[in-house]
Protein backbone atom coordinates (compact mmCIF):
# COMPACT_ATOMS: atom_id res chain seq x y z
CA UNK A 1 0.00 0.00 0.00
CA UNK A 2 1.30 3.33 -0.95
CA UNK A 3 1.95 6.32 1.42
CA UNK A 4 -1.07 8.59 0.97
CA UNK A 5 -0.13 12.25 0.05
CA UNK A 6 -2.49 15.20 -0.05
CA UNK A 7 -3.72 14.55 -2.97
CA UNK A 8 -7.11 14.14 -2.97
CA UNK A 9 -7.33 11.24 -5.57
CA UNK A 10 -4.87 8.97 -3.46
CA UNK A 11 -6.65 9.66 -0.40
CA UNK A 12 -10.15 8.57 -1.89
CA UNK A 13 -8.08 5.32 -3.44
CA UNK A 14 -6.96 4.95 0.14
CA UNK A 15 -10.40 5.24 1.42
CA UNK A 16 -11.67 2.76 -0.69
CA UNK A 17 -9.07 -0.12 0.12
CA UNK A 18 -10.13 0.46 3.67
CA UNK A 19 -13.46 0.20 2.61
CA UNK A 20 -13.14 -3.33 0.76
CA UNK A 21 -11.62 -4.43 4.10
CA UNK A 22 -14.66 -4.14 5.99
CA UNK A 23 -13.39 -1.54 8.10
CA UNK A 24 -16.51 1.31 7.95
CA UNK A 25 -16.08 4.97 7.03
CA UNK A 26 -16.23 6.27 10.59
CA UNK A 27 -13.37 4.53 11.62
CA UNK A 28 -11.68 5.88 8.95
CA UNK A 29 -8.92 8.61 10.67
CA UNK A 30 -8.18 11.72 9.14
CA UNK A 31 -4.82 13.27 8.36
CA UNK A 32 -1.47 11.93 6.74
CA UNK A 33 -0.40 8.53 8.35
CA UNK A 34 2.89 6.95 7.70
CA UNK A 35 3.39 3.44 6.49
CA UNK A 36 4.39 1.20 9.03
CA UNK A 37 1.53 2.99 11.39
CA UNK A 38 -1.22 2.81 9.17
CA UNK A 39 -0.17 -0.60 8.55
CA UNK A 40 -0.80 -0.90 12.14
CA UNK A 41 -3.49 1.04 12.96
CA UNK A 42 -5.13 -1.45 10.31
CA UNK A 43 -4.28 -4.81 12.07
CA UNK A 44 -5.85 -3.35 15.27
CA UNK A 45 -9.07 -2.16 13.63
CA UNK A 46 -9.52 -5.11 11.82
CA UNK A 47 -9.03 -7.39 14.62
CA UNK A 48 -11.26 -5.24 16.70
CA UNK A 49 -14.15 -5.69 14.29
CA UNK A 50 -13.50 -9.51 13.84
CA UNK A 51 -13.87 -9.80 17.62
CA UNK A 52 -17.14 -7.93 17.80
CA UNK A 53 -18.81 -10.08 14.94
CA UNK A 54 -17.58 -12.83 17.00
CA UNK A 55 -19.07 -11.40 19.93
CA UNK A 56 -22.13 -10.39 18.15
CA UNK A 57 -22.73 -14.24 17.11
CA UNK A 58 -22.29 -15.94 20.33
CA UNK A 59 -24.87 -17.68 21.60
CA UNK A 60 -27.00 -16.09 24.55
CA UNK A 61 -27.32 -19.57 25.72
CA UNK A 62 -23.69 -19.88 25.93
CA UNK A 63 -22.72 -16.32 26.87
CA UNK A 64 -21.13 -15.26 29.90
CA UNK A 65 -23.11 -12.73 31.81
CA UNK A 66 -22.55 -11.07 35.82
CA UNK A 67 -25.62 -10.56 37.47
CA UNK A 68 -24.96 -7.84 40.13
CA UNK A 69 -26.84 -6.25 43.49
CA UNK A 70 -25.44 -4.61 46.15
CA UNK A 71 -27.45 -2.37 49.29
CA UNK A 72 -26.39 0.81 50.10
CA UNK A 73 -26.96 3.61 52.94
CA UNK A 74 -28.19 5.85 50.13
CA UNK A 75 -28.06 6.89 46.37
CA UNK A 76 -25.01 9.32 46.17
CA UNK A 77 -21.46 8.30 46.41
CA UNK A 78 -20.09 11.49 46.21
CA UNK A 79 -22.40 12.61 49.20
CA UNK A 80 -20.68 10.26 51.31
CA UNK A 81 -23.40 6.95 50.62
CA UNK A 82 -21.82 3.65 51.14
CA UNK A 83 -22.03 0.29 49.24
CA UNK A 84 -22.52 -2.07 52.29
CA UNK A 85 -23.45 -5.73 50.68
CA UNK A 86 -23.09 -6.90 46.93
CA UNK A 87 -23.74 -10.37 45.56
CA UNK A 88 -21.99 -10.97 41.37
CA UNK A 89 -23.04 -14.48 40.31
CA UNK A 90 -21.12 -15.63 36.74
CA UNK A 91 -23.68 -17.20 34.53
CA UNK A 92 -22.76 -19.18 31.59
CA UNK A 93 -26.63 -19.61 29.79
CA UNK A 94 -28.29 -20.36 32.85
CA UNK A 95 -25.90 -22.21 34.45
CA UNK A 96 -24.56 -20.47 37.59
CA UNK A 97 -20.10 -20.80 37.42
CA UNK A 98 -19.29 -18.63 39.96
CA UNK A 99 -20.66 -16.73 43.18
CA UNK A 100 -19.18 -13.64 45.52
CA UNK A 101 -21.06 -12.66 47.98
CA UNK A 102 -20.28 -10.11 50.87
CA UNK A 103 -21.17 -7.35 53.60
CA UNK A 104 -18.78 -4.58 53.09
CA UNK A 105 -17.70 -2.75 55.79
CA UNK A 106 -18.91 1.00 56.02
CA UNK A 107 -16.90 3.72 57.95
CA UNK A 108 -20.21 5.15 58.88
CA UNK A 109 -23.35 3.76 61.08
CA UNK A 110 -26.30 2.38 59.00
CA UNK A 111 -29.32 4.89 58.73
CA UNK A 112 -32.70 3.32 60.75
CA UNK A 113 -34.05 3.21 57.76
CA UNK A 114 -31.92 1.28 55.80
CA UNK A 115 -31.68 -1.55 58.70
CA UNK A 116 -35.12 -1.92 58.82
CA UNK A 117 -35.18 -2.64 54.99
CA UNK A 118 -32.37 -4.89 54.42
CA UNK A 119 -32.31 -6.30 57.78
CA UNK A 120 -28.55 -5.50 57.60
CA UNK A 121 -27.36 -3.98 61.36
CA UNK A 122 -23.54 -2.32 62.01
CA UNK A 123 -22.85 -5.95 63.72
CA UNK A 124 -23.07 -7.50 60.16
CA UNK A 125 -20.54 -5.36 59.13
CA UNK A 126 -17.89 -5.42 61.90
CA UNK A 127 -15.85 -8.25 60.67
CA UNK A 128 -16.99 -7.19 56.73
CA UNK A 129 -14.16 -6.35 54.13
CA UNK A 130 -13.66 -2.75 53.02
CA UNK A 131 -14.46 -2.19 49.52
CA UNK A 132 -10.78 -2.44 48.56
CA UNK A 133 -10.28 -5.64 49.66
CA UNK A 134 -13.34 -6.73 47.60
CA UNK A 135 -12.19 -5.28 44.39
CA UNK A 136 -9.38 -8.31 43.77
CA UNK A 137 -12.01 -10.95 43.24
CA UNK A 138 -14.69 -8.61 41.93
CA UNK A 139 -12.67 -7.19 38.84
CA UNK A 140 -11.10 -10.41 37.83
CA UNK A 141 -14.67 -11.91 38.10
CA UNK A 142 -16.30 -9.33 36.05
CA UNK A 143 -13.47 -9.75 33.36
CA UNK A 144 -15.12 -8.46 30.11
CA UNK A 145 -18.12 -9.73 30.45
CA UNK A 146 -21.94 -8.59 29.71
CA UNK A 147 -22.99 -6.80 33.30
CA UNK A 148 -26.82 -6.91 34.24
CA UNK A 149 -29.03 -6.37 36.78
CA UNK A 150 -31.94 -4.38 37.80
CA UNK A 151 -31.52 -0.15 38.25
CA UNK A 152 -28.03 -1.51 37.54
CA UNK A 153 -26.85 1.85 36.76
CA UNK A 154 -26.94 2.53 40.54
CA UNK A 155 -24.95 -0.43 40.94
CA UNK A 156 -22.28 0.28 38.59
CA UNK A 157 -22.44 4.31 40.25
CA UNK A 158 -21.10 3.07 43.28
CA UNK A 159 -18.04 0.48 41.80
CA UNK A 160 -17.13 3.71 39.13
CA UNK A 161 -16.76 5.85 42.25
CA UNK A 162 -14.84 3.61 44.56
CA UNK A 163 -12.79 2.49 41.15
CA UNK A 164 -11.74 5.96 40.50
CA UNK A 165 -11.25 7.22 43.72
CA UNK A 166 -8.86 4.31 44.67
CA UNK A 167 -7.28 3.80 41.63
CA UNK A 168 -8.54 6.41 38.75
CA UNK A 169 -10.10 3.74 36.80
CA UNK A 170 -14.11 2.66 35.85
CA UNK A 171 -15.31 -0.65 34.51
CA UNK A 172 -15.67 -0.70 30.99
CA UNK A 173 -18.01 -3.54 31.04
CA UNK A 174 -20.79 -3.42 28.74
CA UNK A 175 -24.17 -3.61 30.93
CA UNK A 176 -27.96 -3.78 30.21
CA UNK A 177 -30.67 -2.98 32.67
CA UNK A 178 -33.22 -5.54 33.58
CA UNK A 179 -36.34 -2.73 33.51
CA UNK A 180 -35.06 -1.33 30.27
CA UNK A 181 -34.83 -5.22 28.84
CA UNK A 182 -38.43 -5.98 30.05
CA UNK A 183 -39.97 -2.93 28.59
CA UNK A 184 -38.26 -3.38 25.25
CA UNK A 185 -39.22 -6.70 24.86
CA UNK A 186 -42.91 -6.05 26.46
CA UNK A 187 -44.02 -3.12 24.79
CA UNK A 188 -46.57 -1.29 26.95
CA UNK A 189 -46.08 -2.66 30.06
CA UNK A 190 -44.49 -0.98 33.28
CA UNK A 191 -41.41 -2.03 35.07
CA UNK A 192 -40.59 0.58 36.99
CA UNK A 193 -40.20 -1.33 39.98
CA UNK A 194 -38.31 -4.76 40.70
CA UNK A 195 -41.02 -6.17 42.30
CA UNK A 196 -43.62 -5.31 39.00
CA UNK A 197 -41.34 -7.15 37.12
CA UNK A 198 -41.46 -10.21 39.89
CA UNK A 199 -45.15 -10.01 40.03
CA UNK A 200 -45.35 -10.12 36.14
CA UNK A 201 -43.21 -13.99 35.86
CA UNK A 202 -45.32 -14.35 39.49
CA UNK A 203 -41.69 -14.82 40.85
CA UNK A 204 -41.42 -15.67 44.70
CA UNK A 205 -38.49 -14.73 46.33
CA UNK A 206 -37.14 -15.37 49.24
CA UNK A 207 -34.41 -12.55 51.08
CA UNK A 208 -36.20 -9.91 49.46
CA UNK A 209 -34.04 -6.18 49.83
CA UNK A 210 -30.62 -7.87 50.40
CA UNK A 211 -28.19 -8.23 47.55
CA UNK A 212 -27.56 -11.98 47.77
CA UNK A 213 -31.76 -12.65 47.73
CA UNK A 214 -32.36 -9.92 45.31
CA UNK A 215 -29.29 -11.35 42.69
CA UNK A 216 -30.86 -14.56 42.89
CA UNK A 217 -34.21 -12.71 41.90
CA UNK A 218 -32.44 -11.15 38.90
CA UNK A 219 -30.87 -14.71 37.75
CA UNK A 220 -34.21 -15.94 37.49
CA UNK A 221 -35.96 -13.28 35.52
CA UNK A 222 -32.65 -13.32 33.55
CA UNK A 223 -33.73 -17.30 33.18
CA UNK A 224 -37.50 -15.85 32.30
CA UNK A 225 -35.91 -13.40 29.37
CA UNK A 226 -33.17 -15.88 27.91
CA UNK A 227 -36.68 -18.22 28.00
CA UNK A 228 -38.72 -15.33 25.87
CA UNK A 229 -35.90 -15.05 23.70
CA UNK A 230 -36.25 -18.70 22.69
CA UNK A 231 -39.59 -18.60 22.20
CA UNK A 232 -38.86 -15.45 19.88
CA UNK A 233 -36.26 -17.08 17.68
CA UNK A 234 -33.49 -15.08 19.74
CA UNK A 235 -30.54 -17.23 19.25
CA UNK A 236 -27.41 -14.86 19.08
CA UNK A 237 -26.19 -11.24 21.14
CA UNK A 238 -26.75 -9.57 18.04
CA UNK A 239 -30.41 -11.00 17.95
CA UNK A 240 -30.87 -9.93 21.61
CA UNK A 241 -29.69 -6.46 20.25
CA UNK A 242 -32.33 -6.09 17.24
CA UNK A 243 -34.47 -6.79 19.71
CA UNK A 244 -34.50 -4.37 21.67
CA UNK A 245 -34.31 -1.63 19.43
Amino acid sequence: MKHPSNDSGTVKQWINQLLSLGIKRDQVPGGVQSDFSRQAWIRAVMKENAKKKKEQNLLLCEMPVIIIDSETTGFRPEHGDEMISLCAIKLEGKNEEKRLSTFIKAEKKIPEDVKRLTGITDNDLLDAPPLIEIMPDLVPLLSSHLIVGYHISHDLTFLNHHLWKSVKRKLSNPSLDLKMILEKMYRGRDFSTFDDALSFFSLEIKDRHTAAGDAEAAVKLWECILSECDTRSVKTLNDFHRLLV
